[in-house]
């Protein structure tokens, strides 16, 4: 999309804002880099991810998004270093792919309620390999463990033992009468691996040993003693195999990770756009946003829309999303449907430029799959394409005027707008004579209607009102100004033309008399009557406003009980089903108890004489066969039967979530896997409760 059009429309600053509600780098940079989608499948599937995600926030509260890091930078130092990253890199490598592995759990068991969501975990792998082997050589603190392998094991009781001789001999050396007054302090230290103590320098060479260092003031010579040479030298030869066996592991974890490299990096987009999706979704919660409806003829329709920069602004101010709405006077407008060119016209600060970036800004932001701050039934059409000439762009390094800057930026909108654009032009005509002014604008907005571009201008020229009344896709619309009050109301008014109210506001400010007399008379040939003639029904345009905004907050009102009574009625649908759930799984639990305690009460009798051994047996069969034929356990059978490989579930007996890795059907055994260890259990050890 035109990034000059982008940059006037502030749009950067919505990304901005967009990338503050994500929860690692992964999302701020997908947020950073969004721009609007053209295919209307694409548009259509981001709304629903972003709606879907502020579903699962409103009834779980919260999302898995902990553990996330860009570690793409990661993969490409393992490319172009010499030697691997630190060992704590490998711990976010490890945690970044457990989120994503518990991201992938927490997504496929939200139900059919969440198709889009579902659907995105679906592109997630796993790395139990590669998780595993982190966690068996790094522990959390990122340290390489002892463990890693049986050689470094072996180094390292090594190193601890001659760490331990050393100290002691140290020790022994520093308490020793002989040499006290020698020694600065009765210390030790370490020096480049090796211990030394901390000699006078006039006394350096009365201490056997190495000298290995002085201090900066020349004090203080640092003497490694004779005594601990060998023992440094073995120590020292410890330190250097620790080094290359650390290295070897190191290395051995970058090649396991670089073999399934472009997983990762695949996982890693999955993981930036779920991030991106939930920063959506935060977003859209945080200003109280609603989903667009995307079209392809071209109609752009917003209901109660407010610019999100003001919103911003005022809800640093305000206590929460409602009262910052208050401040924000919402934008009720279309075009496309009944006229493709909008005329906007009133006076100076009376929100004609900010209702223009409404239209453009809330378009892009739908365009991106965002949510928009407008009410339910806004829709926004597949533009091709947004172009923008807003604001004084004059341009002092090209030596252009403010006029000869737009008009270089309209020349090049007029060259390539078409039926699939929108355009946004505000001052249409200024800067420059009137009556040139006007000529040149209808010119222009002549241009703009034949290549059937949705157009939307805003003009103080008067000549430009009568735009409209010449073309049959074309609609005048004015900014409401209240002349008792002499301030802006900044709402709009579609099918009439405003007036600049010069004469009126003056005449309330106290003008002269003969001053505003004189003025109306040289008005006379523009036909004030007119003029009246307009105030006059815009006053009546606002009434009739005013009673239908009563008429639809009463409908709001109405909505909103409905939707109340509807959440309570399935609240207690879902209360009753959970009861029902509770209750299945409070039987099943008392049905296994009574299976096990029978099966312990007859496997003495099974061992006894070999009549009773039969009865033992055929009290067993009836039992298991009665508890076979229960309902319950009708339906656990068909629940293992049903079940597919790859999908989770819950074995009471293991307490723990199993993935499905083989169901035989004819032994009535399930093949599972419990992380990375494989078990089997049987039909009945299964139940469908306690999934979440």
């Amino acid at each position: 999309m035109n990034a000059h059009a982008l940059r006037v429309l502030e749009f950067d600053k919505v990304k901005q804002l967009l990338a503050g509600f994500a929860s690692s780098t992964l999302g701020r940079s997908v947020a950073e880099k969004m721009s609007p989608l053209k295919d209307k499948d694409d548009i259509a599937a981001t709304i629903e991810q972003t709606t879907e995600m502020r579903d699962v926030i409103r009834r779980h509260g919260r999302f898995p998004m902990g553990g996330l890091r860009d570690i793409r930078p990661l993969l490409k130092k393992m490319h172009e270093l010499g030697h691997p990253v630190e060992p704590v890199d490998f711990r976010d490598i490890h945690d970044t792919l457990r989120a994503g592995e518990a991201l992938r759990a927490y997504m496929r068991e939200l139900g059919d309620d969440f198709p889009r969501l579902v659907s995105l975990s679906r592109n997630l792998s796993e790395f139990p390999d590669i998780c595993n082997t982190i966690d068996f050589c790094i522990d959390r603190r990122g340290k390489v463990r002892d463990s890693a392998s049986s050689k470094l094991t072996e180094i390292r009781r090594d190193i601890s033992r001659l760490q331990t001789a050393i100290r002691q001999k140290v020790e022994a050396i520093v308490s020793s009468r002989n040499l006290r007054g020698f020694l600065q302090q009765e210390l030790f230290t370490i020096r480049d691996g090796r211990c030394v103590l901390l000699v006078k320098a006039e006394q350096k060479y009365r201490v056997k040993g190495i000298i290995h260092d002085m201090s900066q003031t020349g004090a203080t010579a640092y003497v490694e003693p004779e005594a601990l040479v060998d023992m440094g030298n073995e120590l020292s030869d410890c330190l250097y195999e620790e080094r290359r066996e650390v290295t070897r592991i190191l290395w051995d974890i970058t090649f396991k990770i670089l073999e399934r490299e472009a997983e990762v990096r695949r996982n890693l987009d999955v993981l930036a756009w779920i991030d991106f999706t939930y920063a959506k979704a935060r977003f859209g919660n945080a200003y109280d946003m609603e989903p667009p409806q995307i079209n392809e003829e071209g109609y752009l329709r917003l209901r109660e829309a407010r610019h999100p920069l003001l919103l911003e602004m005022n809800l640093k101010k305000a206590a929460d999303i409602e009262e910052a709405k208050k401040e924000v006077v919402p934008l009720t407008a279309h075009i496309g449907d009944d006229f493709d060119v909008l005329v906007i016209t009133g006076p100076n600060t009376g929100g004609k430029t900010v209702a223009l970036k409404t239209f453009g800004l809330l378009s892009a932001m739908a365009l991106c799959g965002l949510h928009i701050p407008a009410g339910r039934g806004s829709e926004v059409p597949i533009f091709h394409d947004v172009y923008a000439d807003i604001g004084d762009e004059q341009s002092l390094e090209q030596s252009l005027s403010t006029f000869s800057s737009h008009m270089s930026n309209i020349v090049r909108i007029l060259e390539v707008a078409d039926a699939r654009s929108l355009v946004l032009i505000d001052e249409m005509g200024s800067g420059t004579d009137p009556a040139e002014g006007a000529a040149l604008g209808t010119a222009i907005l002549d241009h703009l209607y034949n290549r059937g571009a949705r157009t939307v201008v805003t003009t103080h020229l008067g000549v430009l009102k009568s735009y409209a009344y010449s073309r049959p896709r074309a609609e005048n619309a004015s900014m409401e100004f209240d002349t008792k009050t002499l301030q802006p109301t900044y709402k709009i008014t579609i099918g009439l033309p405003g007036s600049s109210n010069a004469i009126t506001i003056a005449k309330r400010l106290g003008m002269l008399p003969d001053v505003i007399g004189e003025a109306e008379e040289l008005m006379s040939g523009e036909d004030t009557s007119a003029t009246r003639l307009i105030d006059e029904m815009q006053t009546s345009r606002i009434e009739m406003e005013r009673m239908r905004e009563d008429i639809e907050r009463i409908r709001e009102e109405t909505e909103r009980l409905k939707r109340e009574y509807q959440e309570k009625v399935d609240e207690v649908i879902a209360r009753r089903e959970l009861l029902a759930k509770e209750a299945e799984a409070e039987i099943d639990a008392a049905f296994n108890r009574l299976k096990d305690r029978m099966a312990e009460l007859l496997a003495p009798l099974k061992n006894a004489a070999r009549p009773v051994a039969q009865q033992a047996h055929e009290i067993e069969r009836i039992i298991t066969d009665t508890l076979h034929s229960t309902p319950l356990a009708i339906k656990r059978r068909e629940y293992a039967l049903h079940l597919k490989k790859g999908e989770f579930i819950y074995v009471p007996k293991l307490r723990s979530r199993c993935m499905v890795k083989k169901v035989d059907k004819k032994r009535e055994r399930v093949i599972l896997m419990m992380g990375t260890v494989e078990t089997e259990v049987s039909f009945n050890d299964l139940t469908w409760v306690g999934l979440g």
